[in-house]
C-alpha cells in the first residue's frame, strides 16, 4: 500500500500545479490520512437542498457539507471496523455504509443532517458487504459480496433488503444460485439498478449478469456474457439503456462499451483508456457524461453523445505524482448532485470537491481500407497539437474532444502508408472524417547470420526488423525469414550473445524476394555468466533484507492475480490484482544460448514458490563489473540482456550506472522504474557518459523503496566492443540518400532521426515546418557514408522553444533527397 500523507484540518490549497483540463477544485479536505487510507465517497442530498460529501476511511465514515463547495465542513464522523473497503449510498434521509470489516451494514440517520447519528447496524444475515446499491423507487437495497460465517465457503451472495422501514430493513431476496456449493464466478463485486433490471458485475469470473427482479423474492438471471480480459468490476448503462459501460480492475485494460440493445446478443463495440498503465476502477453515466475513476489517473470525463467511442473532455488528476501502487490515487467519483458538483475520494489523500466548465468539440474519424472499405482495427490516431492518442476498435472509429482549434490527425498502421487529416474544432461542435488507409505491398526478407572472423553461421541471433512487430531467431544453420515486410527501407536489427549488433537499412521495393546476409564482429569481452569472472555481488550502502544478487540458475516466477492487504483485519473477500494477468516477474531460464544457464539475479526461490519468495526487498542490491579494458577502442561499446520487474513502479528501480576509473566515480546511464519482464537488449556508448580507459566497470542497482511490492532484476550476456569495427550499416540494396524514423516521434523532449548515406558527399539536414521555413539546421558538410544519428530538441536557430505541431527533418545531399515527419506535443 502507498504511504499515507499527512492530515490536513479543514479545506486544503488547490495543489501547486494540478493536472487538470476542464475540471476546477473547489476545495480538497484530507483529515484523515496520516492515520490510513480511505476508500469510497458519495453523495447525500438532504430533502431541502443541502449537499454533502459521504467518504470512507479505513477506521469509519466521515460526512461533509459542501452546500458550500469551496467551504466543506466535517459535520461528523461515524465509525466502523477496521477496513480497507467501506462504500456507501443514500436513501431518503438515511445513509447504508457497508464494509468488509465483519461489523455488518451502518445505517447512518441524516434527519439532521449537520449532526448525523447512526441509528443501528444491519447483521441479521449478512456482516460484511463488499459494496452497496439503492434501487430508490422501489426502496430495496441491494448488499452485493455478502457473508455472515467467514468458515462457510457457500455464505456468500447478494442479498436483497426491503426498505420500506428505511431504518429496519428486511431481508426479501438472496442471489445464490446454487447455496450448497458456491461458485467464485456468482460472487457479485458490485450491482447496478434500472428499472427492475439489476446489472451484476461478478469479478471473479469477469462475468456480466443481468437480473430481472420484478419479484426481488426470485431474482432470475435473463442474460450472462464474459470477454476477452474480463475481471468484471463495475458497470452502468447510459440513460437510454442501450449501452452498457464496463470496467476491469486490471491494469492495462480499457474502459469497455457494450450494445446491449438485444440483451441475448450483446456486443463489444468501444473501448477506451487516459494510460494503458494504469487502472480504471468505477464508471457512473450522468446524461451525456460518463465520469470515471482512474487510480493514479484520477477523474475523467467523456463525452459518450456517441456512447459507441467515448471523447475524453476533461479530467483532474488526484494523484499527479509517481505512485508506489497501481492501486494509489481516485478511488471514486460521485457526480450526481444537483448544483453539478463533483466529487472525488483519492486514497492517499482524501476529499476532492470539483465542478466541470468544459470547453470543447468533438472529432470523429473513421479509419477504413482504401481497397475494401472496410474498418481497421488497430490503427494508431494521434493529434499534433493536443497530443491525444488512440486505437481503432473493431469498427475502426475514434472520436476525440481537443479544445478549439486547428489540429491534425495522422493516422498509422503496420502494413499501411501513414495518412494525415486536418481539422478545425469549435466550441460544443462536433465534426467527422474518414480516412484512407493504402495497404503498402511487401517483399520477402531472408538471409543468413554469420560470425565475421570464420564465416560460420550463428544460431540463436536474434533478427527484427525495427518499428515493426517483425522478429525471429536464427536456426542451427543462422538462418532467418520474413515473408512479408512492408516496402521502402527497412532497418534490420541482429543482436546475438558474444557480438557486437548490426543494423542494415535495407531497401524493398515491394513484390520482391530479397536477401540480406550480415556478419557479426566478435566482442572483444563477452561473459556469459556462467564463470565467474570477477565480479561483486555487493557494495557499501546496500540494505535490502533479501533478494541480494547472486549468479545461478534462475528459478521461474509467476504472478497473477494476488491479495493486497496490509493485515488480516483488511483482508478483502476478492482478490486484487497486482499487475494486470499473469506474467512472469523472473524467467525459468538464462538469456544466453544453449548449453549456458547462469546469469545474475536478484535472489532466487524454491521451484513453485509464492511471488515474492526471494524477490528483493526493502532496499537497494548492487553488482559491479570486473574491469574492462576500452583504452584501444574509437567508440567502446557495453552490452548486455537486463528482465526488470516491478508490481509498484517508482520508487522501485533499476539503475545502471558507468565508471571509467575502476569504481571510485559513477556516472548514471539507465534509470529504470517501470517493469519490463522479458529480457531486452541494451547497449551504452561508452564515450555518451565517461573518457573510456582500461578500468571501466559497470553497476547495476535494483531497489524494492515501495511499500509491499515484488521486485525481480536479472543481467546476462554482457559483452565489450569496438563498434567503429562493426561493418557499414547500410544495406546492399540502398543506393539513395534516405532518413530513418523519427523517435520518439509525437515527442515533448528531444527527437532523433538516422541519416543513412550509401556514398560520402556533402549533405544538410535541417527542421522544416509545414510552410518550408528551416527552423533548425541540424547538419551540414561533407559527410562518410555510413549513417549519422542527429537529434533536434525542439528550438529554433535562435534557442527559443518552437511551438506544437506538425514538422519535417529535411535531408538534401548528392546521393539525393528525403523527408520525414516530426510531431512536436506538449
Amino acid at each position: 500500500m502507498g504511504l499515507a500523507l499527512a492530515a490536513t484540518l479543514g479545506a486544503a490549497p488547490a495543489p501547486a500545479a494540478p493536472v487538470s483540463r476542464n475540471v476546477a477544485l473547489l476545495a480538497h479536505v484530507d483529515e484523515y490520512g496520516a492515520q490510513g487510507l480511505y476508500s469510497a465517497c458519495w453523495g447525500y442530498v438532504h430533502p431541502d437542498g443541502r449537499e454533502y460529501a459521504v467518504i470512507g476511511h479505513e477506521t469509519g465514515t466521515a460526512i461533509y457539507n459542501i452546500t458550500d463547495p469551496s467551504s466543506p465542513y466535517r459535520v461528523g464522523f461515524i465509525p466502523g471496523g477496521l477496513s480497507l473497503w467501506r462504500e456507501m449510498k443514500q436513501y431518503r434521509t438515511w445513509i447504508y455504509v457497508s464494509t468488509e470489516a465483519p461489523s455488518g451494514l451502518q445505517i447512518v440517520n441524516m434527519a439532521n443532517p449537520d449532526q448525523p447519528v447512526l441509528a443501528t447496524t444491519y447483521n441479521l444475515t449478512f456482516n460484511q458487504a463488499h459494496t452497496v446499491t439503492i434501487d430508490t423507487a422501489r426502496a430495496l437495497l441491494f448488499a452485493n459480496g455478502t457473508r455472515l460465517d467467514s468458515a462457510n465457503p457457500n455464505d456468500r451472495g447478494m442479498r436483497i433488503l426491503s426498505l420500506a422501514n428505511p431504518q429496519n430493513p428486511v431481508e426479501v431476496g438472496f442471489y445464490n444460485p446454487d447455496p450448497a456449493n458456491f461458485a467464485d464466478d456468482w460472487y457479485v463485486h458490485d450491482s447496478h439498478v434500472v428499472g427492475t433490471r439489476v446489472y451484476l458485475s461478478c469479478i471473479f469470473g469477469g462475468f456480466v449478469r443481468v437480473l430481472e427482479t420484478a419479484d426481488p423474492a426470485a431474482p432470475q438471471e435473463i442474460a450472462s456474457w464474459t470477454y476477452p480480459g474480463a475481471f468484471t468490476h463495475n458497470a452502468w448503462t447510459t440513460g437510454d439503456g442501450r449501452h452498457l459501460f464496463v470496467t476491469d480492475e486490471v491494469r492495462g485494460e480499457p474502459l469497455k462499451v457494450f450494445d446491449i440493445s438485444n440483451l441475448s446478443s450483446p456486443l463489444l463495440v468501444g473501448a477506451v483508456t487516459s494510460n494503458p498503465d494504469a487502472i480504471v476502477h468505477n464508471v457512473h453515466v450522468k446524461g451525456d457524461t460518463a465520469f470515471a475513476s482512474n487510480y493514479s489517473e484520477g477523474v475523467r470525463l467523456l463525452d459518450v453523445t456517441d456512447p459507441t467511442t467515448p471523447a475524453e473532455f476533461g479530467y483532474y488528476d488526484t494523484f499527479p505524482g509517481k505512485p508506489t501502487s497501481v492501486f494509489d490515487g481516485c478511488w471514486e467519483v460521485a457526480p450526481y448532485f444537483p448544483s453539478g458538483v463533483i466529487i472525488a475520494s483519492d486514497r492517499q489523500t482524501g476529499l476532492y470537491v470539483l465542478r466541470s466548465s468544459p470547453v470543447y468539440g468533438t472529432f470523429k474519424l473513421k479509419v477504413r481500407d482504401a481497397a475494401t472499405l472496410q474498418p481497421i482495427e488497430g490503427a494508431r490516431v494521434r493529434l499534433a497539437v493536443a497530443g491525444d492518442s488512440l486505437r481503432t476498435p473493431a469498427h475502426g472509429n475514434v472520436r476525440f474532444a481537443p479544445s478549439p482549434g486547428y489540429d491534425v490527425a495522422e493516422v498509422t498502421k503496420f502494413g499501411y502508408g501513414t495518412a494525415q487529416v486536418a481539422f478545425l474544432v469549435l466550441a460544443g461542435g462536433a465534426d467527422s472524417a474518414t480516412v484512407l488507409l493504402t495497404r503498402l505491398p511487401t517483399s520477402s526478407l531472408s538471409g543468413t547470420i554469420t560470425a565475421d572472423a570464420t564465416g560460420l553461421p550463428l544460431a540463436a541471433a536474434e533478427v527484427s526488423v525495427a518499428y515493426t512487430p517483425l522478429d525471429t531467431v536464427t536456426s542451427a544453420s543462422g538462418a532467418y525469414s520474413f515473408p512479408a515486410v512492408p516496402s521502402g527501407l527497412a532497418p534490420l536489427v541482429v543482436a546475438r550473445p558474444g557480438y557486437a549488433s548490426a543494423t542494415r537499412w535495407v531497401y524493398l521495393p515491394g513484390n520482391s524476394a530479397e536477401t540480406q546476409d550480415v556478419s557479426l564482429l566478435k566482442a572483444a569481452f563477452y561473459d556469459s555468466c556462467d564463470a565467474d569472472l570477477g565480479w561483486s555481488l555487493g557494495a557499501p550502502g546496500d540494505d535490502a533484507t533479501g533478494g541480494r544478487w547472486l549468479r545461478a540458475d534462475p528459478v521461474g516466477v509467476t504472478v497473477g492475480l494476488a491479495a493486497a492487504s496490509r493485515a488480516e483485519a483488511l483482508r478483502p473477500l476478492h482478490p486484487e490484482p497486482e499487475e494486470g494477468l499473469a506474467t512472469d516477474s523472473q524467467p525459468e531460464d538464462d538469456h544466453s544460448p544453449a548449453p549456458s544457464t547462469f546469469c545474475f539475479v536478484t535472489g532466487n526461490g524454491t521451484p513453485g514458490g509464492a511471488p515474492g519468495q526471494a524477490d528483493v526487498d526493502g532496499g537497494k542490491t548492487t553488482l559491479i563489473s570486473p574491469a574492462l579494458d576500452l583504452s584501444g577502442m574509437t567508440d567502446p561499446v557495453v552490452g548486455f540482456w537486463r528482465w526488470f520487474y516491478t508490481n509498484a513502479g517508482y520508487p522501485d528501480h533499476f539503475v545502471v550506472d558507468v565508471s571509467p576509473d575502476n569504481g571510485l566515480t559513477w556516472v548514471n546511464a539507465e534509470s529504470l522504474t517501470v517493469s519490463h519482464p522479458e529480457w531486452h537488449a541494451e547497449e551504452i556508448h561508452v564515450r555518451d557518459f565517461v573518457t573510456p580507459g582500461p578500468a571501466v566497470r559497470l553497476r547495476f542497482v535494483v531497489a524494492d523503496l515501495g511499500a509491499g511490492s515484488v521486485v525481480e532484476g536479472l543481467v546476462d550476456d554482457v559483452a565489450a566492443y569496438d563498434a567503429a569495427l562493426v561493418p557499414l550499416s547500410v544495406g546492399s540494396r540502398t543506393r539513395a540518400l534516405a532518413l530513418g524514423a523519427a523517435w520518439p516521434n509525437p515527442a515533448r523532449g528531444a527527437q532523433r532521426i538516422t541519416l543513412i548515406l550509401p556514398t560520402s558527399g556533402p549533405v544538410e539536414v535541417a527542421v522544416v515546418d509545414v510552410s518550408g521555413r528551416v527552423v533548425r539546421t541540424l547538419h551540414r558538410g561533407w559527410t562518410a557514408a555510413g549513417t549519422l544519428t542527429l537529434a533536434w530538441d525542439g528550438r529554433d536557430q535562435g534557442g527559443r522553444e518552437s511551438p506544437a505541431g506538425l514538422y519535417w527533418a529535411r535531408a538534401r545531399g548528392a546521393a539525393g533527397e528525403a523527408a520525414r515527419k516530426l510531431v512536436r506535443v506538449r
